[in-house]
């Protein structure tokens, strides 16, 4: 007897059926398509794969893909009256607040969506912007912002169209993937297809970040002992406090504060220039003794100049 044995399907066309189908998880897509990239030795895709299965650490937030910047509802916990909204009559902090960039891998992300419990989900604060509102907001004692579940299922899909998008593109090229095999001809075809599809949709060269974000996370501590982690600690919570300060000193401590995070990107910051930026922080901020804000900056730069060595 006889059996007609069909070939397996093309691994490029599977990544198009799994992408099509809701009841395959984005998490086991982008292990397919993590198969389709090292295959191809495609590591712009490789990066951006990783990243949305274990998080895009060390990765600033203005430089997420769009479809993660998303926008909440800002809420302060009150000991006795539990959950309220946050609120401020100035609409850049307004704006800042309900910020909620989404930096954790999408299994976390799925899991929650997949809770039949229903309710929001929660984005919490960074720590250093935490403890910068409990200085200035006083009576609460946490800080989150609060998500619809569909801004999430949003992120899902836009990880899900946009393989959709790259598999059919390569099949396009004639790219398949035949017995998950590629040709060199396929490897070089496919270079030209993923650049124009992450150009299109999420806009950054994979490779070339991640060098950048392993270059800046091994330059933690300076020669003189300025802790980095610590001082860029300090200007995302001087940033998340600017627009608290009188108006007399926000502009120039936010020019500061910029000229400080410029310095500290280099590849070889200067310590001695560090340090005088953040006299002039100081001195400034000294100038408006009675403002919350202006002593806890104070504060910030008197722990962070103490401990130099």
């Amino acid at each position: 007897m006889l059996f007609n044995m069909s070939k397996s399907i093309p691994i490029v066309r599977k990544l198009q059926t799994d992408a099509i189908n809701e009841t395959v998880s984005v998490v086991m897509l982008l292990r397919t398509a993590k198969v389709v990239a090292v295959k191809l030795g495609l590591d712009d895709a490789l990066v951006w794969i990783d990243r949305e299965l274990n998080g895009y650490t060390g990765v600033e937030s203005k430089d997420l893909p769009k479809y993660r910047q998303l926008s909440g509802d800002p809420r302060c916990l009150n000991p006795h009256a539990g959950w309220q909204p946050l609120q401020t009559n100035d609409p850049e902090m307004a704006r800042m607040l309900s910020d909620a960039p989404l930096g954790s891998g999408l299994a976390s992300l799925e899991r929650s969506l997949n809770d039949d419990s229903g309710g929001d989900l929660i984005f919490s604060y960074a720590p250093e912007n935490k403890s910068m509102l409990a200085r200035n907001v006083k009576g609460f004692t946490d800080f989150h912002v609060r998500l619809d579940k569909g801004q999430a299922h949003n992120v899902l899909d836009s990880v899900r169209n946009l393989i959709l998008d790259w598999s059919l593109e390569l099949e396009k090229a004639g790219i398949l993937g035949e017995e998950m095999e590629f040709s060199s001809g396929d490897k070089r075809e496919a270079v030209v297809v993923t650049q124009n599809i992450f150009a299109q949709n999420i806009g950054f060269a994979g490779t070339a970040d991640g060098q950048a974000k392993v270059k800046n996370e091994q330059h933690v501590v300076i020669s003189n002992g300025m802790d980095l982690e610590k001082l860029g600690s300090l200007i995302s919570q001087v940033r998340m406090g600017a627009k608290l300060l009188p108006v007399e000193i926000k502009d120039k401590v936010e020019e500061f504060i910029e000229e400080l995070d410029k310095e500290v990107q280099k590849e070889e910051p200067d310590d001695t220039k560090l340090q005088s930026i953040l006299g002039s922080v100081r001195r400034v901020c000294e100038g408006a003794a009675g403002n919350l804000t202006a002593q806890g900056v104070l504060g910030l730069i008197k722990d962070m100049l103490e401990n130099v060595g």
